[in-house]
């Protein structure tokens, strides 16, 4: 019989939990930050694409609904940062910069899903969520239809 092969089960546990970190009690030791380390390729080659277009930068501050960007940080989510644009101004802009009362500055929201990670019984746990990101601003006509009580005809235009 192999030396292996003679040793019990029970001996191997403690050393199994010792190795892997697991522990018999209630309390557990868990990381401040989950490190994902599945790598993939990624293909960034992207020359020429931009000839002749603006960056990223010059349309949303050169927009007639410029924004900025807020970090959105969540340690329990993948991706940890997320960048949310924030509308500069509640009302979109005229040719000279100044604000125009006949048109909002909408964000503009990209459902995306992004992975949270949970300790459970001392151990992660993964699932999917839905997160809204906003991406952008653009103009909208402001709202200037009437209001209409539930169950009333809706008005229509004639032509």
């Amino acid at each position: 019989m192999e030396p292996s092969a003679s040793c019990s089960l029970n001996s191997i546990v403690p050393l199994l939990l010792l190795v892997f970190g697991f522990s018999y009690g209630k309390r557990c030791i868990l990381p401040k930050e989950l490190i994902l380390t599945q790598n993939m390729k990624v293909n960034l080659n992207l020359l020429n694409m931009t000839l002749g277009h603006p960056t990223r930068e010059d349309i949303r501050r050169s927009s007639l609904s410029p924004w900025t960007y807020r970090r959105d940080e969540d340690e329990r989510r993948h991706p940890r940062v997320i960048y949310q644009a924030v509308c500069s101004h509640a009302r979109c802009l005229d040719s000279r910069g100044n604000q125009d009362l006949s048109r909002d500055s909408t964000p503009i929201s990209h459902n995306r899903l992004v992975l949270r990670w949970e300790v459970k019984d001392c151990e992660p746990h993964f699932r999917l969520e839905n997160q809204w990101v906003t991406v952008g601003c653009t103009c909208t006509n402001t709202n200037n239809r009437p209001n209409i009580s539930p169950g009333a005809p809706v008005p229509t235009m004639n032509p």
